[in-house]
């Protein structure tokens, strides 16, 4: 299959991130892909993603982005601090949630950088195709701006293929590693395109070397509104995008799996709690509690089970502060996130 023109992007991230072998969370030894690290700025797969979303916004000679996303979102807080650096201002629609550390820090980021921040009640549709969100776009074009539309949360079609190209680099290090087989990724999952493209990437990265894997997407949402289609369709979807054939991904390489029902959207439980700590005190490496850390706990306890293969957990956070500088006032509208 004739691959496709290479999209217009950005340069954004220091990759590839390394591979950081790691003892003492549980009875066997794991391993950290460590993507917090590929940016000094705001470090993470959104980092990846935004390379080629916002490479997008730049040839189409846009002034401002227009995205959604809850109130502490990571995907708002990477692109307010990255479109600022290309120029590009942000307006965010936002959604409520529970508030907590990494919403507080992730607005405080967003801010900082400049976002236009408009909170939505729970129940207002942000889809483009709604009237909340053409009003906003209506608003910009008013003031003179040329508005480009990035979905909720990030999940622009384009931006799996950064999270393919992100699934042949392990592929790559896994080959380079002699990494022991089956390879089993963890990473914590909202609209799964960035389980999606990494398992689009391993599929077409390993092909040749008929190393097995599986990618383990840990749902900490639990929102069909959210996760959309089925994860090996949209898979499927982005290995077509990257000019492979669809059905190199199957259904063994991946599972969808519940992270979810021990606390809801936004909340840590006790077992990411203890899996956050378990981390930070025998590496010293941070991981947010509500998200991250539910997909580490998932590998930890899976671990624990089998003694063949290599357990890798895709860090897919930010680790940067907020402290630092002159921050920039909280709106009143959205003060008690910040205390």
């Amino acid at each position: 299959m004739t691959e496709p023109a290479a999209p217009p992007r950005v340069a954004l991230t220091t990759t590839p991130t390394r591979i950081q072998p790691l003892a003492g969370l549980c009875r066997r030894r794991i391993h950290l892909k460590r993507d917090d690290e590929n940016s000094s700025i705001f470090g993470g797969c959104k980092t990846r993603a935004l390379e080629f979303v916002l490479g997008a916004a730049t040839q189409a000679d846009a002034t401002t982005v227009l995205t959604a996303g809850t109130v502490g979102s990571n995907h708002i807080a990477a692109t307010a601090l990255h479109a600022a650096r290309l120029g590009l201002a942000v307006t965010a629609l936002v959604l409520p949630q529970e508030p907590g550390p990494l919403v507080r820090r992730n607005l405080q980021l967003a801010l900082n950088a400049g976002a236009r921040l408009h909170p939505v009640p729970t129940g207002v549709s942000v889809h483009p195709s709604r009237p909340r969100h053409q009003a906003a776009v209506d608003e910009l074009l008013d003031r003179g701006e040329r508005p480009f539309v990035i979905p909720f949360g990030g999940a622009a079609p384009v931006a799996g293929i950064a999270h393919a190209l992100a699934g042949r680099e392990l592929a790559d290090q896994a080959r380079a590693l002699a990494l022991p087989t089956p390879l089993r990724v963890y990473l914590p999952a909202a609209s799964t395109l960035t389980a999606a493209g990494i398992a689009a990437g391993l599929a077409t990265g390993l092909a040749t070397a008929e190393m097995p894997f599986e990618v383990t997407a840990v749902d900490v949402v639990g929102d069909p509104s959210v996760t959309g289609a089925g994860l090996l369709g949209r898979a499927r979807e982005t290995a077509a995008l990257i000019g492979a054939e669809e059905h190199a991904v199957r259904p063994e390489h991946l599972r969808h799996v519940d992270g979810h029902s021990a606390a809801p959207y936004g909340r840590p439980d006790p077992r990411s709690e203890h899996a956050a700590r378990l981390l930070h005190d025998t590496a010293g490496i941070a991981v947010d509690e509500c998200y991250g850390a539910k997909a580490l706990a998932r590998l930890l306890a899976d671990a624990d089970t089998t003694d063949d293969g290599t357990y890798l957990f895709w860090h897919t956070g930010n680790t940067r502060s907020a402290d630092g500088g002159v921050s920039t006032p909280v709106p009143p509208e959205l003060a008690h996130y910040a205390r």
